[in-house]
């Protein structure tokens, strides 16, 4: 009886597994440069030691194409990992990113690059309330100028 009780905990213990300190990349924020054609991309990765924990590589895909796998043996530090890359979008492209960790898990973050057109000019109510109101003023100095003669 003894014997099945130890064994029965030895199993228990075992079954717990040891506690790593591995997790996925987390917080990211990446944004797109037209002017120079530049992907940034920042990953949140709080690690003890960038040599054996961080992230080892990184995927872009621009409209569902892999377009860069890049391998990395370090992270530039403790608590991020930042990275910049020279790739040529256009307006309506989609980027995906993907940071895998060297221990365990991953994060992708989307970018869709629809919204963020430098050519158009966003619609602006002031100015067009400005512009009634200067041409009304006109139309009325018009009239009173008239009215004058």
């Amino acid at each position: 009886m003894i014997l099945a009780i130890c064994s029965f905990l030895t199993i228990m213990i075992l079954a717990q597994g040891i506690p790593v300190n591995a997790h996925a990349p987390q917080g990211t924020l990446i944004g797109y440069n037209f002017i120079d054609d530049e992907l940034s991309v920042t990953f949140s990765h709080s690690v003890d030691d960038v040599n054996t924990h961080y992230i080892h590589q990184v995927i872009v895909e621009l409209n569902s194409v892999v377009v860069l796998t890049r391998d990395y043996t370090s992270q530039n530090s403790t608590e991020e990992f930042s990275a910049i890359y020279h790739i040529v979008a256009d307006h309506g492209d989609f980027f995906l990113v993907t940071a895998k960790c060297v221990l365990s898990g991953e994060a992708t973050q989307e970018l869709d690059l629809t919204w963020n057109n430098p050519n158009e000019t966003p619609f602006d109510p002031t100015l067009m309330i400005a512009s009634v109101i200067v041409a009304f003023s006109a139309i009325a100095a018009i009239v009173v100028f008239m009215k004058r003669r």
